[in-house]
């Protein structure tokens, strides 16, 4: 490893922490691009209070409530995140995802701070568990029918068995004509790749049921006509 590559790994964080609630990704890179504008010298207890209220302030500008989310963010300090916190309750529309982003932002300064070792925030659409991303998924059958009740269960407890040996969670299953669809919490260090792979080829050991293809994203969750017309493309190609 050259000594560019080892600087590199010696900035990253010590720990990944995964955002409860989810933000969309127009929202994420709206948040950071504006980081880009802002001066984020320390500030006194006195500026921050005076952000704190401007935030709080139903008639303060949606400009100056950008600004102080992302100032209070990075301040780092209990008082700091209660504003948060309490903001982010009755948020304004237009700002609901940023005072998500913000107050995941502060937790992570927050605990750097506290604990002394270095965090970092993942944030996907579908939010997570600290250590766990939710992602969607959908598996497609070999046929386009409605399920029996037998095949539902074989695939329910196939994938809700993989979830639970790779330590992550089946939330939701929805059986749609020819295809299924769920959330699912999975770890951090495991690839999502390995949970639909491991569940598909379970319920294929029980009953041959599913194709190998799987679809998957963690920024929203998919409509019942997405999922089916991509499982329709995918039978259509095989």
């Amino acid at each position: 490893m050259s000594d560019e590559m080892r600087d590199e790994f010696d900035v990253l964080p010590e720990k990944w922490i995964v955002g409860e609630k989810g933000a969309s990704l127009s929202a994420q890179r709206d948040y950071i691009d504006y980081h880009h504008y802002l001066d984020f010298d320390e500030r006194s207890t006195e500026d921050l209070l005076a952000l704190g209220k401007k935030l709080l302030n139903a008639e303060s500008s949606l400009d100056d409530k950008k600004q102080a989310l992302a100032v209070l963010a990075h301040a780092g300090t209990i008082e700091a995140y209660k504003v948060l916190e309490e903001y982010a309750k009755k948020a304004d529309a237009e700002l609901e995802d940023w005072a998500v982003l913000a107050l995941q932002e502060c937790q992570v300064f927050l605990e750097v701070e506290l604990e002394g070792s270095s965090k970092g925030m993942i944030s996907g659409g579908l939010g997570g568990d600290r250590h766990r991303t939710r992602y969607f998924l959908a598996a497609c059958g070999k046929e386009d029918r409605v399920w029996m009740d037998a095949e539902q269960a074989v695939v329910d407890t196939s994938f809700r068995n993989v979830g639970e040996r790779l330590g992550g969670e089946v939330e939701r299953i929805d059986f749609h004509q020819g295809c299924v669809s769920m959330e699912a919490l999975i770890p951090l260090e495991v690839a999502v790749a390995e949970f639909a792979e491991k569940g598909i080829r379970t319920v294929n050991q029980a009953a041959d049921l599913l194709v190998e293809d799987y679809y998957v994203r963690n920024d929203r969750v998919a409509s019942e006509a997405e999922v089916r017309d991509w499982a329709g493309d995918v039978r259509d190609g095989r």
